[in-house]
């Protein structure tokens, strides 16, 4: 409750925000949102149109219910993420101490709760994706670990599986959590009163995710062409050879970082920030591997001394990081704060563990000053989101080489019609992402906005000898947008950005 609670505190300024970054594009612009007629292609078409295909129906009928109820009001959603994350809180902290104890609760709970890395899950609508998920995972795995198992039980915690696996995809790793978590829980055998319901939630969560296999290959497909992946997005579609292996390992020392010391926040990283060569020098690349050394040096010390609580975790970690770490297969973006809130609960619940074997003299203060110095950084984050430009202006210092985070402040200064400032943007974003089709296009519109036809030539100009492949390819309609071009018409740009 006091987890819940500080989460609630940290997190109450959200519900000033807006709509910002994605919420656009995932609740205003789909047309599907407003028309209760319409909800049934939530359940038969992808949650957004992107290459990768997400299937999230339980999470776009939550935006569909809220919007048919209050409209384009921002507050109401926000609150239901800052209530989701406070359930979340709660719901690590009960993990924690049924795996180790009261002082690991603590201190897994109250850091979940503060912890910066969460902030973009929480204070951006469309982060609820990760709230709901982690929730209801962490949820189910609490149910699982209570006494008895029995057939009300069962049916709970199959009924976490459907949330987190209709939320977001990472819940199709539910069923492995639980199993990974079965040392731990039959640690002196199976009472002879479970042992059915062990076969029924066996045999139920193999159907469950069998049928949603199944269906959403029916409907939507798992397949995806790689090929349409954007570069600037996720530049790991340009690794070649060696550089294919090494660059998950960057990824990981920079989310090792992000977990211990998360100083460079951003809502997006992308192509020219992180790059897609393994340099030598780069210390992300050695910060890696030493975090794989200590998490499989972690695993065998563990199993070694049959400490099942640690090892659960340590595989839960593995297995949730793994399936959006790009190390296998490249998912949509790169580097993303926010898909580190599953993970995150892991490591806490680790970190209260260790902490727990230490005198609780020396414990407390350590918890206190993290506990506050998380807070005070969170609740400055949590105000910086409610004001769109200052937040992407703040961003742009964290990360100059995001293309992305150019492209919000842009549209920013395009819906207050400050064209001269959007150029300025336009032209940063160049140099940051200078074989992208997109820095050129906002280039063209601003110019176009303020009468300059030959400077918006020109750069059309320079963006079609720039680019390559589909970039060029996607520059080519603002040759027609050019040579069409009078005085009177509307920037197109400004149709695009977000409303006034």
């Amino acid at each position: 409750m006091v987890a819940a609670l500080l989460a609630f505190v940290v997190y109450g300024d959200s519900i000033r925000g807006t709509f910002i970054f994605d919420d656009y594009l995932v609740i205003l612009y789909d047309g599907r949102m407003p028309h209760p007629s319409l909800w049934g292609k939530f359940w038969t078409y992808p949650y957004v149109h992107s290459p990768d295909k997400p299937f999230r129906p339980l999470l776009s009928m939550s935006f569909a219910i809220q919007y048919w109820l209050h409209g384009q009001v921002g507050w109401p959603f926000h609150l239901v993420n800052i209530l989701l994350h406070a359930a979340a809180c709660a719901a690590v902290a009960e993990l924690g101490r049924r795996l180790a104890g009261i002082r690991t609760a603590w201190f897994a709970g109250l850091l979940f709760a503060v912890h910066p890395v969460h902030i973009e899950a929480v204070a951006n609508i469309v982060g609820r994706a990760e709230l709901a998920c982690g929730l209801a995972t962490i949820s189910g795995l609490c149910l699982f670990l209570g006494r008895p198992l029995n057939g009300r039980r069962v049916a709970a915690i199959c009924a976490c599986f459907v949330v987190a696996v209709l939320t977001k995809e990472q819940g199709m790793l539910f069923p492995l959590l639980i199993l990974a978590l079965t040392p731990f829980r039959f640690t002196g055998g199976i009472e002879p009163g479970e042992r059915q319901p062990v076969r029924w939630l066996v045999v139920t969560l193999c159907y469950l995710l069998a049928g949603y296999v199944v269906y959403r290959e029916l409907m939507i497909g798992f397949s995806w062409d790689r090929m349409f992946l954007e570069w600037v997005l996720n530049p790991l579609v340009r690794s070649r050879g060696i550089d294919r292996v090494l660059m998950p390992l960057v990824l990981i020392g920079r989310y090792a970082v992000l977990l211990v010391a998360p100083h460079r926040l951003s809502v997006d990283y992308g192509g020219t920030a992180i790059g897609w060569v393994a340099d030598p020098r780069d210390p992300y690349l050695y910060l890696g591997i030493a975090a794989v050394i200590a998490w499989l040096t972690g695993v065998v010390a563990v199993v070694r001394r049959r400490n099942w609580a640690a090892t659960f975790c340590l595989l839960g970690l593995a297995l949730t990081y793994g399936m959006v770490g790009n190390i296998v297969a490249l998912i949509g973006p790169i580097f993303a704060e926010r898909i580190m809130y599953l993970p995150s609960a892991f490591v806490l619940i680790l970190a209260g563990m260790a902490a727990a074997q230490v005198r609780r003299a020396a414990v407390i203060p350590v918890l206190t000053a993290l506990v506050l110095a998380g807070a005070m950084m969170t609740l400055w984050y949590v105000r910086l989101w409610n004001h769109p430009m200052a937040l992407f202006q703040h961003f742009i210092k964290n990360q100059p080489g995001s293309e992305r985070v150019y492209d919000l402040l842009f549209r920013e200064y395009a819906v207050r019609d400050d064209w001269r400032k959007a150029r300025e943007i336009a032209g940063e974003s160049i140099r940051a992402a200078p074989e992208s089709d997109r820095p050129y296009e906002m280039c063209i519109d601003a110019d176009l906005a303020m009468g300059e036809v030959a400077d918006a030539r020109a750069m059309y100009d320079s963006g079609m000898g720039a680019c390559h492949g589909f970039e060029r390819l996607y520059l080519l309609p603002y040759g027609k947008k050019i040579e069409s071009y009078r005085p009177a018409d509307s920037s197109p740009q400004q149709a695009k950005g977000p409303p006034k």
